[in-house]
């Protein structure tokens, strides 16, 4: 097949079988970013949740005769470590990603054609405003 024949619409793919191998390593470490942060986002939720929960429950129960904030300090606590889990999870996919994009990895990296999705990111900046609100709303005590 000639060069003119190819399609000009395919992957540019590198012909060469070691960068072929290179690049599919290089997929696998972005999927293993996006994995680790999913990972980051499912445990920053889970500490949102647990501390309301566990707020609303205690607050509920009534029985803090000793320490009555005790409740509200233990969720604003979970609440609190869930949005920080977010934000270091976001701050280490952001770093880790911008490393892969380095002009150093450009044989081997970023190809036209390989999708691009975001939702890892919104969904991250959906948590992380849940996360704010359930803190606000703790700490103002409703």
């Amino acid at each position: 097949m000639s060069q003119d024949s190819r399609d000009t619409n395919a992957v540019d793919a590198p012909l060469d079988p070691s960068l072929i191998s290179n690049h599919y390593s290089w997929i696998r470490t972005r999927l293993s970013i996006e994995r680790t942060f999913l990972s980051w986002v499912r445990t920053a939720t889970s500490l949102i949740g647990f501390g309301f929960t566990v707020f609303q429950f205690l607050d509920k129960l009534g029985r803090a005769d000793v320490r009555p904030t005790a409740p509200r300090n233990f969720g604003l606590a979970f609440i609190g470590a869930g949005i920080l889990a977010m934000l270091i999870g976001w701050w280490q996919h952001h770093s880790e990603m911008k490393y892969l994009s380095k002009n150093e990895f450009s044989d081997i990296g970023w190809r036209s054609g390989l999708p691009v999705f975001h939702g890892p990111n919104y969904l991250a900046l959906v948590v992380a405003a849940i996360g704010v609100v359930a803190f606000v709303w703790v700490l103002i005590g409703y």
